[in-house]
């Protein structure tokens, strides 16, 4: 079996997953009309579908996965931005959050957009959705602070834990190729220890009954870790990296099904 029909096979499952929780989506949105976030997270989860359904197409018709600049990436970047929007209707407060927060989300923004020109040299691409992407990294990151979702513990480990992926993916230009398969080890060593960090914050938020915007924000951060993961993977651990994608958006769906303090 070719590793492009294996590729095929798993976007489908994913694709098919996600056909269930836009289903979800749009029943949370039809209980609660008035509930903006569920409407934003709703079309975010679409776009994103659209998007691994061109991917698919694709790659049936030409037999391969690498695509030109092409309306996928139009679809990618409106779920970016949509899925930011989520935050921006369950947060209004005018509050723009801690500076070193901000300061530090921009850094890592900007430093993955460095990597994406550097790993594949489409600048117009990059710059595109590095925009979409850096907005939605800040308004995560002023979420969480504004939620109180992560302690001053936290905050340092997260931080250092973001600083520490982005060194590590700039190592691995200049070390020698018997140096980078444990380079890499340890870099998905730490995508793994913040998926699931993260994944047992929002679980825990959810099931506690804590304040529905703290598992939005938790939720959300925990897409934006596996969509940067994704972005940094190799095949095979690109498969699981997408997968892990899909989850955090079913987390978040079931976040934004609470009732309880509803925004």
């Amino acid at each position: 079996m070719s590793m492009d029909l294996i590729r095929i096979l798993l976007l489908t499952v994913d694709e098919v997953i996600l056909i269930y929780i836009v289903f979800r989506a749009f029943r949370n949105v039809r209980r609660q009309a008035d509930d903006v976030p569920a409407a934003f997270l709703a079309f975010a989860v679409v776009s994103y579908l659209v998007n691994g359904f061109y991917w698919i197409m694709f790659s049936l018709m030409h037999g391969h996965m690498r695509m030109p600049f092409s309306v996928a990436d139009f679809s990618e970047d409106g779920s970016l931005l949509l899925m930011a929007s989520v935050l921006t209707s369950a947060f209004p407060e005018k509050e723009k959050g801690s500076l070193r927060v901000t300061l530090g989300a921009a850094l890592f923004a900007i430093g993955n957009i460095v990597l994406w020109n550097y790993w594949n040299g489409e600048w117009v691409k990059n710059i595109m959705g590095g925009l979409c992407y850096a907005y939605l990294v800040w308004h995560t990151a002023r979420a969480l602070w504004i939620s109180g979702a992560l302690s001053r513990r936290d905050w340092i480990v997260w931080g250092v834990a973001c600083a520490a992926l982005l060194a590590g993916q700039f190592l691995l230009m200049a070390l020698p190729s018997w140096l980078e398969s444990w380079m890499n080890g340890w870099m998905y060593a730490l995508m793994l220890a913040g998926t699931v960090f993260l994944t047992v914050r929002t679980i825990r938020a959810v099931k506690t009954g804590e304040d529905r915007r703290k598992a939005i924000s938790l939720a959300v951060a925990g897409s934006v870790w596996t969509t940067t993961c994704v972005y940094m993977c190799e095949e095979p651990a690109w498969f699981v990296a997408e997968s892990t994608v899909t989850f955090t958006i079913a987390l978040l769906t079931w976040a934004m099904e609470r009732r309880e303090g509803a925004l």
